[in-house]
């Protein structure tokens, strides 16, 4: 099958995407990354706060590289950003537990380095005060509630994508977005900041 023309990858729809990287087409998973590298870069950055920024390369490049071994397994249902929703919560999960091996065996010093230097080149940013307010409630999240509400609110997923993409009941992804609303409101209202966010459908 031929790859997808660069100058033409704009027209090609991700099911086509998929069914030529099925076929091992590297060119199709070119156009995969342009399409949702930054969308993949920017959620890592808001369920791993702290997570340096060499890091975040290297884990939206991992999701790919998963995209690509898993194409045959992808059944096109007009979804493909939920599908790498998916594949990037369950990376950053097994990065966590990964931070806490770390940790446990005594490599803080270089966890903390790291983060000091994605601190400091996040500095270099102007971010306004209401959205440092923001940032600063959504990391006082616990990481299930946090991860819920960016895939609803940011992503868009509705609670049954979230549901598959998370391998949980809707139920509970209900009451996890309930909770983290509720705090979130009450983090950003103690600072006289309006909270709302749109419900997951």
């Amino acid at each position: 099958m031929a790859g997808v023309k660069h100058d033409s990858g704009a027209d090609v729809d991700d099911a086509t995407l998929m069914a030529q990287l099925a076929t091992g087409d590297a060119a199709a998973l070119g156009e995969l990354y342009v399409r949702y590298n930054v969308m993949v870069k920017s959620l890592y950055c808001r369920l791993l706060p702290s997570l340096p920024r060499d890091q975040a390369e290297d884990l939206c490049h991992d999701v790919f590289i998963t995209l690509h071994a898993s194409a045959a397994r992808y059944i096109e249902r007009g979804r493909l950003k939920s599908w790498l929703c998916g594949i990037a919560a369950a990376k950053a999960r097994n990065h966590r537990r990964l931070g806490w091996f770390r940790r446990t065996i005594g490599l803080e010093a270089a966890i903390e380095a790291g983060a000091a230097r994605a601190a400091s080149d996040a500095s270099q940013m102007p971010r306004s005060e209401a959205r440092l307010e923001l940032e600063r409630a959504l990391g006082a999240l616990h990481y299930n509630h946090r991860e819920v509400l960016l895939l609803s609110v940011v992503e868009g997923l509705t609670a049954t994508e979230i549901a598959t993409v998370l391998g949980v009941a809707t139920k509970t992804v209900w009451t996890r977005l309930h909770r983290a609303r509720q705090t979130m409101r009450r983090a950003l209202e103690d600072r006289g900041r309006p909270w709302a966010a749109g419900s997951a459908r």
